[in-house]
């Protein structure tokens, strides 16, 4: 999996645990994630090019299971927060989840690649107004969980109330039902909230397409909760 030491992007493969850069730039690039292609046996990396502006490039690598890289491609000339990326096996593409900063457009947005790393279609909005996104892969409902994070814009009591937020994604990227609120607290700023997803195939009939695993870590009660969404 990719880390950031310095400027620089770095891919630690085990059990050697040697370590090399997959990415060298001009620029203290962060907030990279990695999805596994189960098809050609490599990985997809995406990542944020800083800058002196508020907008990034979103861009994106193919590394094979060697380590060996590709050759490095934009996403998007328009992020901004922590992207996320995952991996279809169903129809060997990827969906790539990220943050656009720029009004009125602000909010959660999807691309499409194939796995050759083509852009298919455009940018589609999936969450108004959030940031933080994560996105997971339903291998036995054939869609996404895109997960995401609102601060309202009044501050009161000495901070922002939060929204967490999910909303389920066909695989053309287009939303399949409303956003779902799953969590709401209170704090002084967005990036307090830590939270981690994971999915699971279980089915039972409460969950006859799995089931989700949402831990996060809320600041304003100083604890670690959890939450389930089918």
């Amino acid at each position: 999996f990719p880390t950031r030491r310095s400027s620089d992007l770095l891919l630690l493969t085990f059990p050697a645990l040697a370590d090399f850069p997959i990415y060298q730039g001009n620029t203290k690039d962060y907030g990279c994630d990695v999805t596994y292609n189960s098809t050609d046996n490599e990985y997809l990396v995406v990542w944020l090019e800083s800058d002196s502006s508020q907008m990034k490039r979103l861009l994106a690598m193919r590394v094979d299971h060697l380590g060996q890289t590709g050759t490095v491609f934009t996403i998007s000339d328009y992020a901004e927060g922590l992207p996320s990326v995952a991996y279809n096996p169903q129809k060997n593409e990827y969906i790539v989840v990220f943050a656009s900063g720029i009004a009125p457009d602000i909010g959660i947005y999807s691309q499409r690649l194939s796995s050759t790393g083509n852009k298919i279609g455009g940018t589609t909005l999936l969450i108004p107004i959030s940031n933080i996104p994560t996105v997971l892969y339903n291998s036995k409902a054939g869609n996404y969980l895109v997960v995401g994070a609102e601060r309202d814009t009044s501050y009161t009591s000495g901070g922002y109330d939060i929204h967490l937020y999910s909303r389920k994604i066909d695989t053309a990227g287009q939303p399949i039902n409303a956003t779902q609120t799953i969590y709401n607290f209170h704090s002084n700023q967005l990036y307090d909230l830590r939270y981690s997803i994971a999915y699971a195939p279980v089915i039972s009939s409460e969950t006859p397409s799995g089931r989700y695993l949402i831990t996060l870590d809320d600041p304003g009660s100083f604890r670690i909760d959890r939450k389930s969404v089918v």
